[in-house]
């Protein structure tokens, strides 16, 4: 208690300096803002990334596995839904599927449904009815209950037919266009919410409760179960009992194989990834410079406290009281200015992800609990550390004579130099991954570092020893500044790390400028293009302008929803038609895609190429 009461009273003389010379604390607290303001706009950008099609590290349960009925004469039914849950298979999860047509119960926002509608051939929106509490043991109900907004006291499942209006969830980009004031209504059926955004579900798709998707029109024997999806990975073993359980009218349809999103995502994604990691070193940095300033300006003080016989400890306790209350101040008030400035910036990152990426980008929510304890991590890690300078300092200040350490030979320093270089070289050499690659790029940092520690005194030593004694300025610059270097290597280190990520960020984005560049080089056979429902009349496309009319069109094959296109013949077209595989026996595939496609209802895409050919 005798220490704290000290600790106390050092502390308040500490906070009354503090108020005669206010720009000090200011200082450190707008150092500490930047810092954890910076690293968490990254993170909530990452975290937009994440939920949007970009981030998605693992498919959604409608494009996965799920148990289908072999033909429409037998049904998949309520009875086999309950069975196969009987029997084990708990993470089957139903579902319902009807094509229906929505629009806004105001007239006020009648527009925006017309722009969602055009999207399809027939002016409607699939709906799809879910098993809500079935869904319970997949990720997808995680990602429905973070959308919900604050206070509707609602999971979707059990209240969706209490209320007037039933919820509804959507991809985000469908979810921006069905934005109305007084909800959606249906041609039948309970009038939905305007839909949620939830990234997991598919385009021009509304999802809800089964509780809300039948009613007294739409029954199980007019509209019965599509499928069952099945919510969780199963494997080899598990797979066969369940085709072993099924009855004759059912099936097992594996899920189709996709795609990757394009080098061009992964390589956007790695860039936001190494650059939130590089944005919590750069805060680190920032806040363990800001309070090593803090410290130096006090450092006189301090060492005259010590001189009249106050305690280590307690000086290093009030010290630290002093700066981790800058902290706490600071880093809440950087979180919040960085929530300000990434809702500012959520329009630009939209259309961004959308123009470029052809991805949506998911205002995320204000992650006050992640990004404070992000924050407050990051300050009191720096504060951690740099709890190390003032102990050290403080230890040897009453002393009158300190030990001197004598300094390394320059073999020693070459035989260290030559391990730490060798560690680094087999670092790059042996990594093959992502995880392994940021590790050696850390390890070339610290060992760099490290290299600057070792021969920082003995490079200015040189330099002062090589300086002319008839330049009296620039031996006294040469001599102070090998004086320094023992007490500045910190600083040094910083420096160091700071041009390095300048460098990295530079590289990096340069590289995804070129691959960018090469994907638009690799795709686009016009420099212009011009998108329509119907064809263009003759007299809108300019005669001495080359235009190839090409379709396009959408479907729903193996219960999912793809676009199909057609593609000019000429050599520019087939240039750019970059294909991720050959699919064999694609023309068989094509004429069982035109069973289900009116070739005279797809909308025109015109190709126009420069206007002097």
């Amino acid at each position: 208690m005798r220490m704290l009461a000290r600790a106390w009273l050092v502390a308040s003389v500490m906070l009354a300096t503090a108020r005669n010379k206010p720009w000090q604390p200011l200082l450190i607290i707008l150092a500490v803002m930047v810092a954890t303001g910076g690293f968490s706009s990254v993170l909530l950008i990452n975290e937009g990334a994440r939920q949007g099609e970009l981030g998605r590290s693992e498919a959604s349960i409608f494009n996965g596995a799920a148990i289908v009925a072999r033909t429409s004469d037998k049904p998949l039914t309520r009875r086999d839904y309950a069975e196969l849950r009987r029997a084990g298979f708990t993470g089957l999860v139903a579902m319902a599927q009807q094509t229906d047509t929505l629009a806004c119960t105001t007239a006020a926002k009648a527009a925006d449904v017309s722009a969602v509608d055009a999207t399809t051939s027939s002016h409607s929106l699939t709906l799809l009815g879910v098993d809500m509490l079935a869904l319970s043991s997949s990720s997808l109900l995680k990602d429905m209950q973070a959308a919900l907004a604050p206070g509707t006291g609602t999971t979707g499942s059990s209240s969706a037919t209490t209320m007037a209006t039933a919820i509804s969830y959507a991809h985000p980009e469908l979810a921006d266009k069905l934005v109305c004031d007084a909800g959606v209504s249906r041609s039948r059926g309970v009038k939905l919410s305007s839909p949620l955004a939830v990234s997991q579900l598919p385009a021009d798709t509304l999802v809800m409760s089964l509780r809300a998707f039948y009613t007294r029109t739409t029954t199980l024997q007019n509209t019965p179960l599509k499928a069952l999806l099945i919510s969780r990975p199963l494997s080899e073993s598990r797979i066969r009992d369940l085709k072993h359980q099924l009855p004759a009218h059912l099936q097992y349809q594996p899920a189709p194989v996709t795609t990757s999103n394009g080098t061009l995502a992964k390589s956007f994604q790695l860039n936001l990834w190494a650059m939130g990691v590089l944005m919590g070193v750069v805060a680190l940095f920032i806040v363990l410079n800001a309070l090593t300033l803090m410290y130096r300006a006090r450092l006189f003080f301090i060492l005259r406290l010590r001189q009249l016989g106050v305690s280590k400890a307690s000086l290093l306790l009030a010290l630290m009281s002093e700066l981790a209350l800058y902290c706490i101040i600071a880093a809440p008030l950087g979180v919040l200015a960085a929530v300000m400035l990434t809702r500012q910036l959520t329009p630009v990152l939209k259309s961004t992800f959308k123009g470029l990426l052809d991805s949506a980008f998911v205002a995320p929510p204000p992650l006050l609990t992640e990004m404070m304890s992000g924050a407050f991590i990051a300050s009191f890690a720096a504060l951690a550390v740099f709890f190390v300078i003032p102990a050290r300092q403080l230890s040897g200040a009453l002393l009158a004579s300190q030990t001197r350490h004598q300094p390394l030979s320059l073999a020693a320093r070459g035989i260290i130099t030559l391990i730490v270089v060798s560690l680094v070289s087999v670092g790059l050499a042996i990594a093959n991954s992502t995880i392994t690659a940021l590790l050696a790029v850390a390890g070339v940092l610290l060992g760099g570092c490290g290299i600057i520690v070792l021969w920082l005194p003995a490079f200015s030593a040189l330099i002062s020893k090589l300086t002319p004694a008839s330049r009296p300025l620039l031996s006294y610059v040469a001599a102070s500044t090998h004086q320094l270097s023992f007490k500045s290597r910190l600083s040094v280190c910083a420096f160091f790390i700071a041009l390095a990520a300048n460098i990295g960020m530079n590289v990096m984005t340069d590289s995804f400028r070129h691959a960018t560049e090469r994907w638009l080089q690799q795709r686009l056979a016009a420099p212009v293009y011009l998108y329509a429902e119907e064809k263009p009349s003759a007299d809108m496309i300019a005669k001495h302008i080359d235009a190839r009319h090409l379709y396009r069109g959408t479907t729903m094959v193996s219960q999912q929803r793809v676009t199909v296109r057609s593609y000019a013949t000429d050599e520019t077209a087939r240039d750019s038609l970059t294909l991720d595989k050959l699919v064999p026996r694609a023309g068989h595939c094509l004429q069982q895609i035109k069973q289900y496609l009116s070739i005279s209802s797809w909308p025109f895409a015109s190709i126009l190429s420069s206007g002097t050919d």
